[in-house]
C-alpha cells in the first residue's frame, strides 16, 4: 500500500535554545514518509545552521534560508514547497508526540476531511496542562458545524469560550485546503496570524474532525507581541480584524460567524488595550467595582499586566496573585472586596474558579467577565466599531 505523505512546515526564527527537541520529535515520528520543510526567516543567531545540520543526515529535511519577513511569510515560503498531501505545522520552539503524524493519517484516511481540529499541553515553566476542543469530537459537514457552534454560544456561561484553539499548530489539513488560505492572509498581519487563516477555514472548510487526542506541546514562554508599542499593536490588531470581518461578511446567514468575531475582537482588545473598556462610572466589564474599594488581582500575564494599569486608575489593588500564591490569596481575602480574575479563557476560568472555592474563597467575591455581560452591554458595540474606525 502506498503511504501519503505529509508537509511538516516550521518558521524557524532565533530559537537555537528549543530547535533541537522540537527537530528532534518530528524526525523520530512513528509515521515516517514526511517532507520535512524548515523556514529559516532570517535568524540571527544559531537557528539556521542547525537546521542545516539536520538536513545533511536526514535526507526528508528540506531548509529555505530567507531575509525576515513573519510568520505569514515563512508560512507561505513553507507551504508553497510543501510535496505532501497532508500538513501539519509546528512552531519551532515546540515539540510533538511520536505518533502525531500517524494519527493524522489514519483520520485523513477514514474520514476524508479538509481539516482535523486536536487537543494540545501547554507546557509553563512549573506545570503543564491540557487543552481539548469544547465541542463534541466527531466528524462534523460544515451545515453539522454552523448547527454545532450556534448551540455553544447559546449555552456558554463564561466570556470568550473558544470552540478551540486557533493555533495552527493544533490542527492538520488536506495541502490544497490550508495553502489556499494560507497564501491569501496579508504578510503584514503580526497580531493574530493563526485566526487570519483558521478562522475563514473554519468557515468555508466542506468538512472537518474535532478530536481530543493531544499531540502538541505548546511552550509558554517570557516574550510576546504585546511587548510593542501600544499604537502599533492596535494598528496591526485593526488590520487583522478589519481583514478577518471582511470575510466574515461574506456569507454569514444566520449571524454565527459575526457572534464568533464578536468575542474575538473583544478578546484581542482587552489583552492589548483594556483601557478602551474604562468609562467615567467604571471598567465597562466589571460593573461591580466600585471606585476606591480594595480588590486583588489573580493572573501575571499580559491581560493581568495591563488591567492592573487600568483598575489602578480608580481602585487600590492590593495584591496580584497567581496559581502557585492562591493560598496566600485565600487566607488574606478580608483585606478585599473583591478577587478580580484576569484571565479571559472559558476553559481556564472554570477549573480556576473551583480550585479557588476548593481552597476557601466565597463565590461571591470572585469577579469574572460573563457571557451573558458581554451581550447584554450595548456599549461593547460602539467601543468595537470606534476601535475600528481608528
Amino acid at each position: 500500500m502506498n503511504k501519503k505523505r505529509v508537509s511538516v512546515i516550521v518558521p524557524v526564527y532565533n530559537v537555537e535554545l528549543y530547535i533541537r527537541e522540537c527537530l528532534e520529535s518530528i524526525i523520530s515520528q512513528t509515521y515516517d514518509n514526511l517532507d520535512i520543510i524548515l523556514v529559516d526567516d532570517g535568524s540571527t543567531d544559531q537557528s539556521g545552521k542547525i537546521c542545516d545540520e539536520y538536513a545533511a543526515f536526514d535526507s526528508r529535511i528540506k531548509v529555505i534560508h530567507k531575509k525576515n519577513g513573519g510568520l505569514v511569510s515563512a508560512r507561505k515560503a513553507g507551504v508553497e514547497e510543501a510535496e505532501g498531501e497532508y500538513v501539519v505545522v509546528v512552531d519551532s520552539d515546540d515539540w510533538i508526540e511520536p505518533k502525531e503524524v500517524e494519527y493524522v493519517v489514519s483520520v485523513f484516511e477514514q474520514y476524508d476531511c479538509d481539516m482535523l481540529i486536536m487537543g494540545f499541553i501547554k507546557e509553563y515553566p512549573s506545570f503543564s496542562e491540557i487543552r481539548i476542543p469544547s465541542i463534541p469530537n466527531r466528524y462534523y459537514s460544515q451545515i453539522e458545524l454552523e448547527s454545532e457552534i450556534g448551540a455553544f454560544l447559546k449555552k456558554q456561561e463564561e466570556f470568550f469560550s473558544p470552540i478551540c484553539t486557533v493555533s495552527l499548530c493544533t490542527k492538520a489539513f488536506k495541502k490544497d485546503f490550508y495553502r489556499f488560505y494560507q497564501l491569501r492572509v496579508d504578510e503584514k498581519i503580526c497580531i493574530g496570524e493563526d485566526y487570519a487563516v483558521f478562522f475563514p477555514m473554519l468557515k468555508n472548510a466542506r468538512s472537518i474532525v474535532v478530536s481530543d487526542h493531544y499531540f502538541y506541546h505548546y511552550r509558554v514562554r517570557n516574550t510576546s507581541i504585546m511587548q510593542s508599542s501600544l499604537y502599533e499593536d492596535m494598528d496591526k490588531l485593526r488590520l487583522l480584524l478589519a481583514t478577518t470581518k471582511n470575510i466574515v461578511a461574506e456569507k454569514d446567514n444566520n449571524g454565527i460567524w459575526n457572534q464568533l468575531l464578536f468575542q474575538y475582537s473583544v478578546n484581542y482588545l482587552l489583552l492589548i488595550s483594556p483601557n478602551l473598556f474604562l468609562s467615567q462610572d467604571g471598567f465597562v466589564l466589571y460593573p461591580e467595582i466600585k471606585k476606591n474599594e480594595r480588590i486583588a488581582l489573580y493572573g501575571r500575564g499580559t491581560y493581568g499586566q495591563k488591567l492592573k494599569e487600568v483598575l489602578s486608575q480608580y481602585v487600590i489593588i492590593e495584591d496580584v496573585f497567581d496559581r502557585e500564591t492562591i493560598n496566600e490569596m485565600v487566607n488574606n481575602q478580608e483585606r478585599y472586596q473583591h478577587i478580580v480574575l484576569a484571565i479571559t479563557i472559558g476553559k481556564s476560568l472554570k477549573s480556576i474558579i473551583e480550585e479557588l472555592i476548593q481552597f476557601g474563597m466565597p463565590k461571591e467575591k470572585i469577579l469574572y467577565i460573563k457571557h451573558r455581560d458581554i451581550n447584554e452591554i450595548n456599549s461593547l458595540n460602539a467601543i468595537i466599531n470606534k476601535f475600528y474606525e481608528g
